[in-house]
C-alpha cells in the first residue's frame, strides 16, 4: 500500500524542518520514516525560519505546497533540495497526472 504523509512545518531553512512542539518531534519523525511520500503544507512565512525542534531534512520532503506569497529567495531553497513545489492557485499539471501507477 502506498502511504502519504501530509506535514504541517512550524519552520524551513537549508537545513531542514523545524516544529515548534518538541513532544510531537519524535512522532512526526517516525511517522515520515514510514511514508513513502512527504507532502509539507505550509505558508512562505515559515520558509527561512527555524522553529525549537528539528524534524528532518529538506530531502525527506518530496513535494511542498504554499501560497503564492513565496519569494525568489524562498522558492530557490526548494528547488536546490529537489523538492516538487506546488503553489495554490497557480495552474500546475494535475496531481493525478504526475502520480499515475
Amino acid at each position: 500500500m502506498f502511504t502519504r504523509r501530509y506535514s504541517v512545518s512550524a519552520g524551513v531553512t537549508e537545513k531542514g524542518l523545524f516544529n515548534s512542539n518538541l513532544l510531537l518531534v519524535e512522532t512526526e519523525r517516525r511517522m515520515l520514516r514510514c511514508a513513502d511520500e512527504v507532502v509539507v503544507v505550509a505558508d512562505h512565512s515559515k520558509i527561512g525560519r527555524q522553529a525549537l525542534a528539528f524534524l528532518c531534512e529538506l530531502s525527506a520532503v518530496d513535494t511542498f505546497i504554499v501560497d503564492s506569497g513565496i519569494t525568489a529567495e524562498q522558492r530557490e531553497i526548494l528547488e536546490r533540495a529537489g523538492i516538487r513545489l506546488i503553489i495554490a492557485g497557480e495552474h500546475t499539471e494535475s496531481w493525478s497526472d504526475t502520480h499515475s501507477a
